[in-house]
């Protein structure tokens, strides 16, 4: 098909031979002096043998190169789109190639030989419907708009202008493939994703997740649509679906810069890609899930910058701060971090590390390869890698002969690294620093336990527990006052008359008729909240906390001895930021649920 030169040539040499082949014999008398006189200076007409007309052999040399370029695209596109090249190139040429040849011999001349012609391109028509449902709408040729920007451009040199509409400037971001044998591998392919169908899509996509400060992309693929949602500061929104042809030309997009399969529908994949957007570079985490009616898209997005949160710009209250620093920094001791499963208990194992004296004490972390947790400075990271069968128990007794001062451990996953991390406290008055999934203080506690770790082991042990659980903030361009009823602050607990107003997400005021709905809010984009805060419970162990875990080891009599023991709810600290302005009674409310 790229030997274009060659084939024209070759095309020119056969209309030429099947001309002169095909051409009828002389009608005409023997002797040429019989043909009649014409008039003076006029060429008479040799009759209908033995010559070539050129106009009825330029229509088919032009009609063939036409369909040159077009077999050639279509070879080169199908191949792209993965649409069965081999079959379409073969019934475009054995097509065309049979009309061709047929349009010398078939009778009525060139009005019936030239539509012959027009017929064999019908295949490449063909393709064009097909490929058009299996792509986006940018993508697709011979439409309107398509055509519109075609001409457009080929006559601006000859200066006819022709209004169109305006192109989707580039997008700046940068998709970089990860996953592949070696580096150049992966930056080949990486260069390759811009000429895949959907790459401006999945562009527009997860630019305007960054935009968006999003951390999770979800896409639930059905048969007929895409529906999309934006994770912000922790709860999902609706986004502007997609339809199917499209989600399929992302999906395609995304799974080739991962190195996975884009024709597995069903089973689950993982993998890894990098973006860049205004010299910024983020990390997405893929993971892809065959569902009954389709498929389950999970993009995660990472800054990967290092770890730079502290306990108060967590929200952690001054006082709270004083005493959990102070436990950091005795010698010994276990000390607990937990937080609901994937509401950031990550960012408070990382901010609680900040309290470590990681610069007079060594301080080691044990976490998978597959994960990327710790990013506190000054902590050296002992990895384990679960497909070689190894675990925290496998790598610590090579750990412990590095002597370190202090153990993290990013998810305590078993009672024989738990136990091994409590004989170093007791045996060597060494400091552990260990985060366990809970929804509150006391069931931190219990969740070691249900490890069947022994009580004897852990209970003398345990110095502290922290759990937290973040609360989006209003946002402070948008947020309403409102007075508060008397018996919302009887619910509340809080006295009559001491608070005159709290403050509630932005409640558009009715649309007046004939005129548009007022703008969202610019700085939060109408969502009414911008970014989270943290509220906390800490539970300082001591001897009635201990009792509870060895004799009656439930969470509500853990709970109450931790209360008595001056561990303040969280509850009590959502109530706190509600009369401070912070957040919503709402928002409270969604949060305590978790």
């Amino acid at each position: 098909m790229r030997h274009f030169g060659k084939l024209v040539l070759g095309a020119l040499i056969v209309s030429l031979l099947a001309d002169a082949a095909l051409a009828q014999p002389p009608t005409g008398p023997a002797d040429p002096t019989q043909w009649p006189v014409g008039p003076a200076g006029i060429e008479p007409d040799r009759g209908p043998g033995w010559y070539f007309s050129l106009w009825k052999m330029l229509l088919p040399v032009l009609v063939f190169c036409a369909w040159m370029s077009a077999a050639d695209w279509l070879s080169q596109d199908c191949q792209r789109l993965k649409l069965g090249w081999q079959k379409w190139n073969g019934l475009v040429v054995g097509t065309f190639m049979t009309c061709f040849l047929l349009h010398y011999i078939a009778p009525g001349g060139i009005w019936v030989g030239f539509p012959l012609l027009l017929a064999g391109t019908l295949p490449i028509f063909m393709y064009v419907k097909k490929r058009n449902r299996a792509t986006t709408e940018e993508d697709r040729v011979l439409t309107k708009t398509h055509l519109r920007r075609y001409a457009a451009e080929k006559l601006a040199p000859l200066g006819i202008k022709i209004k169109v509409e305006a192109q989707t400037a580039q997008s700046p971001l940068e998709i970089m493939a990860l996953g592949g044998a070696n580096p150049g591998e992966e930056k080949a392919v990486s260069m390759r994703l811009a000429t895949i169908p959907g790459c401006d899509q999945a562009k527009k996509l997860l630019t305007d997740a960054l935009e968006k400060r999003v951390g999770q992309v979800l896409l639930d693929y059905t048969q007929q649509a895409v529906a999309v949602k934006y994770q912000i500061d922790g709860v999902f929104q609706d986004a502007p679906a997609r339809d199917r042809a499209s989600g399929d030309a992302m999906l395609n997009v995304l799974k080739t810069a991962t190195f996975l399969n884009p024709a597995e529908r069903v089973k689950r994949q993982t993998g890894k890609f990098d973006l860049k957007l205004d010299k910024t570079k983020y990390q997405a985490k893929f993971t892809s899930q065959g569902t009954p009616t389709g498929e389950r898209v999970l993009i995660q997005i990472d800054d990967g910058a290092p770890f730079r949160s502290r306990l108060d710009t967590l929200g952690m209250r001054q006082k709270m701060q004083d005493d959990l620093k102070e436990i950091l920094a005795t010698k010994a001791g276990f000390v607990l971090v937990s937080a609901p499963p994937g509401r950031g208990l990550t960012t408070l194992l990382n901010a609680t590390a900040t309290g470590v004296d990681r610069f007079v004490r060594s301080v080691v972390c044990v976490e998978s390869s597959k994960t990327n947790e710790m990013r506190v400075e000054n902590v050296v990271l002992h990895r384990f890698d679960p497909d070689k069968g190894e675990s925290p128990a496998t790598v610590l007794p090579t750990v412990f002969r590095t002597y370190p001062d202090a153990y993290i451990m990013p998810d305590l996953v078993d009672a024989k690294t738990t136990e091994l991390l409590c004989n170093e406290v007791t045996d060597e008055q060494r400091f552990v620093l260990a985060a366990i999934g809970a929804r509150e203080a006391a069931e931190a506690m219990l969740r070691v336990l249900m490890l069947k770790v022994p009580i004897k082991t852990f209970v003398p042990v345990v110095t502290a527990v922290v759990c937290g659980k973040l609360v989006r903030k209003l946002c402070d361009d948008c947020k309403q006052p409102f007075a508060p009823p008397p018996q919302l602050l009887q619910q509340l607990r809080l006295p009559a008359g001491k608070v005159q107003q709290l403050y509630r997400q932005f409640q558009p005021p009715p649309v007046e008729p004939g005129k548009k709905p007022a703008p969202p809010c610019a700085k939060c984009n109408g969502l009414g909240y911008l970014g989270r805060t943290g509220i906390y419970e800490l539970i300082v162990v001591n001897n009635d906390v201990r009792n509870a875990l060895a004799k009656a080891p439930t969470l509500e009599s853990v709970r109450q001895a931790a209360q008595k023991a001056g561990m303040h709810t969280f509850q009590e600290e959502a109530i706190a930021l509600l009369v401070q302005g912070v957040t919503s009674l709402e928002e409270i409310s969604r949060a305590l649920k978790e």
